[in-house]
Order: structure tokens, then sequence, then C-alpha cells
């Protein structure tokens, strides 16, 4: 079964979101369950919370091998054009320097000709229009963007988050030298400023007018859905469920993590070791 957020995120989204302003500056949790993450000033670090647990364990499983250029960044970046050229398959991707943080500017677009299908055919979406694809990326489910095994009978990759087999940075199905972001990493990102500022210009919902000054340029799930995007994140919250970040300015919370099953697809993006 395919779910993504437009079927899935925004409807839970409505009904189990705690209201608030984005002026918080720290993950909570609400009477759902559900946790949230802040999108607040850049003021401070985010406060640690117990989904990020596996974070700070040994990174046994990160990106291995990769090249660097002059500068130090991924060989497959190239700071002057602020460019990431993905080897697999040629295709480049905007990028945004957001803090200390590098980013893709747009989602993750490989398909399944590129990487690892051990878990069958719920890793990629139906065939697309090439114009809908390079605007608004691939669907990908949490064990295929991790790049784990996986067993349908049990629709998950570990027995529970304690025994899980991310440990920290994992590249995943990300190029070399970029993983899959977990949510304390994008609870940095969201440190940064105002949820607008990495909006696309595009974006104009509910009285929140992207102004993109980052070039991170997070735009509309794609328009046939007429919905909000939700991610991937690389942090599990139970043994068969993840988070993904969904951002919803019709919300009085604009952005807030949701569950999703593992073996469900949503977008990706990735981020630089």
């Amino acid at each position: 079964m395919k779910v993504n957020f437009f079927a899935y995120g925004l409807a839970i989204a409505c009904t189990l979101a705690a209201c608030g302003d984005d002026s918080s500056t720290s993950p909570s949790t609400n009477n759902s369950g559900d946790s949230q993450i802040s999108s607040s000033s850049a003021t401070g670090v985010p406060a640690s919370s117990a989904i990020e647990s596996s974070d700070s364990k040994a990174n046994s499983s990160s990106s291995q091998g990769t090249s660097a250029n002059s500068n130090g960044f991924p060989a497959n970046y190239n700071p002057t054009t602020n460019t990431l050229t993905d080897e697999r398959d040629g295709q480049v991707y905007k990028t945004a320097k957001v803090g200390n943080q590098i980013w893709m500017a747009e989602n993750l677009r490989i398909s399944n000709k590129y990487y690892d299908k051990s878990c069958g055919p719920m890793e990629d979406q139906p065939q697309e229009p090439n114009e809908v694809i390079n605007k608004y990326g691939r669907y990908y489910s949490w064990i295929t963007a991790m790049q784990l095994p996986c067993n349908y009978e049990d629709e998950w990759a570990a027995e529970s988050v304690s025994d899980s087999a991310y440990h920290g940075p994992r590249q995943g199905i990300c190029p070399k030298g970029w993983h899959v972001p977990s949510t304390s990493e994008w609870q940095t990102l969201l440190d940064q400023g105002p949820v607008r500022k990495l909006l696309s210009t595009e974006w104009d919902y509910s009285g929140y007018k992207g102004t993109d000054d980052y070039g991170f340029s997070l735009t509309i799930a794609n328009e046939k859905y007429e919905s909000f995007p939700c991610l991937q994140t690389a942090s599990e919250e139970a043994s068969n469920q993840n988070y993904m970040i969904c951002f919803n300015t019709y919300s009085q919370k604009p952005v807030k993590l949701e569950h999703i099953y593992k073996h469900q697809e949503t977008y990706l993006r990735c981020l630089m070791d």
C-alpha cells in the first residue's frame, strides 16, 4: 500500500496537531503522542528529545569511501555553482547553505534503476512525466531511503528502536558524502529563522508567503494532490514507524512531525555529511 503525505500526513496533522505558533524553540509532545518540531528563530540550541536517542550512538552506518575535493567538500559538490551532481545518474541538484548545513534544495529524484531494490515493488512511485519528477522529486519509504533489508511480513527493519540499524548519519539512498537527515538536523535548520525563509516564492498559502532567503526552495507537494509536503527523516518513532517532517501553513503550527509506517513513502532531501 502506498501512503504518502497527501493521503496520510495531512489528515492526521489536521486532526491531531496541538495548535501553537511558530515561536517555540524545542520539540515537544502533544496529548496524542505526536512529537512536534519547532519553526523558531535562531536562538540557542534545540532541546534534546527522546526521539533523538539513536543519533548519539556510534556512527557505524555512515557513508563510506567518499572522495573529497580540494576544499574538503564531497567531490560531487561544486561550491562555486552550489550544485550537487549525483554520480549515479548524472542528475544535478541545486543546494542551499543554511547556517553550517548544506542541504539539497530539491527533492531527490533518483529512480530505482540506480539503487538496491531489495524491498520489492513499493520503493518507487508510478511513472510520472519527467517535468513532474524534475520539479517534485520521487517518493521513498524509510527502508528504501536508509537502504536496509526488509521483510514485508513484518514491515520494518528492526524489532525495536533500541535495536535499530540506524546509529547516526547514514548515506542510504543519498549520493556519496550526503545522508538522510534526522529530526535533530531538521531542527537545526528550522532554528535559523522563520519558516517562510525556507519556502519557495511560489508558496503563498494562509498568510505564508515564501521568501526563499536561503535558496532552500521548499515547494508544495505534487500539484495534482493540491497539498503540502512531508519529507522523510532518519529518526524512528517505533519499531514499525519513523518520523516525517510536514509543512502545512494552513495549520497554526506550520511545521510538525508525524508518524509514517516504514514501508510508506514520501519525499526526501539529503544533507551533506
